[in-house]
């Protein structure tokens, strides 16, 4: 944790990108052979200080305040996604999971702005994790979401993309 958090010192994307893959390959292996216990592990050594949580939360809303930082953001919420999302969460402490959780729903705007990306990929995970945070979180948490996507115009731009977006089929 310590090594990553020096890394986002040097002010550098590249580097902030390849420091947060390397913590969400920790989180979600992605090779056929692991062990569903060293995945637990991992995840609860990764996600067990608040204050490294709070390190990557701020840096994802410096990222998306700016524009910048594409990929730091993409790993960013694949991080977040293997911790909140099902079906990564089964493995995820609950007092981890809660505190997290929580942590983002505190961004309120700055998750809305996400939305508005030009990378699908980013709108996707964003999209995840606001379902995480509604479905999972308290009842304020989710009014709280509810007004925000009100307020945001959640619905005309999710509306818009699905009907300007080229299908891939």
């Amino acid at each position: 944790g310590l090594k990553v958090i020096k890394s986002f010192k040097f002010d550098d994307d590249g580097v902030s990108h390849a420091a947060v893959d390397l913590i969400a390959t920790l989180m979600q292996p992605m090779h056929d052979n692991y062990n569903l216990r060293q995945e637990q592990l991992n995840k609860s050594s990764l996600l067990s200080t608040k204050a490294f949580l709070e390190k990557l939360v701020d840096l994802l809303k410096c990222h998306v305040l700016r524009g910048t930082g594409a990929l730091v953001i993409n790993a960013l919420l694949d991080f977040f996604s293997y911790a909140l999302c099902v079906p990564y969460s089964e493995t995820t402490d609950s007092a981890h999971f809660d505190t997290l959780l929580e942590m983002l729903a505190g961004l309120g705007r700055c998750l809305f702005k996400l939305f508005l990306h030009p990378s699908l990929s980013i709108n996707k995970g964003a999209g995840l994790l606001m379902k995480a945070i509604i479905e999972e979180g308290s009842s304020e948490i989710a009014f709280k979401m509810q007004e925000l996507a009100l307020a945001e115009g959640a619905l005309l731009r999710h509306l818009r993309t699905g009907l300007v977006t080229p299908a891939n089929d």
